[in-house]
């Protein structure tokens, strides 16, 4: 609720509660909308988290890394009655190479150009 995390809400009305927020590590603003679920029966967790607006993308991504993420699954349409309503955060093909991102020094010239980098995150187009 605090006024510089505001332009990082969807909504105005829908936040995490501070109890089970993810936080970024290591910026200036740990802020993101995102809800950490923990089903301690499957003993599992899962994040809960609104669709990356233009200007949180990258704290997505940097969320997903930190919280080593095995999956990402997207409930909702990107465009509801000819409106984008989720913007263009993800390739159509992404994999983690040996657990990690894959940075530009450690590929191949040919590879270089399927690269999508955002905040010095790299991600292999495949």
């Amino acid at each position: 609720k605090y006024p510089e995390n505001r332009n990082r809400n969807r909504y105005r009305d829908v936040s995490p509660y501070d109890h089970s927020r993810v936080k970024l590590q290591n910026t200036e603003n740990d802020y993101i909308n995102a809800s950490l679920v923990v089903i301690e029966e499957a003993q599992r967790y899962y994040i809960l988290t609104q669709g990356p607006l233009p200007n949180t993308c990258c704290h997505f991504w940097l969320m997903v890394w930190q919280q080593q993420t095995k999956a990402v699954v997207m409930l909702n349409r990107t465009v509801e009655k000819e409106s984008v309503i989720i913007n263009a955060y993800h390739l159509r093909f992404m994999v983690f190479l040996q657990s990690r991102f894959v940075s530009e020094k450690d590929l191949s010239s040919p590879l270089k150009s399927h690269l999508l980098s955002h905040a010095e995150i790299f991600l292999q187009n495949v």
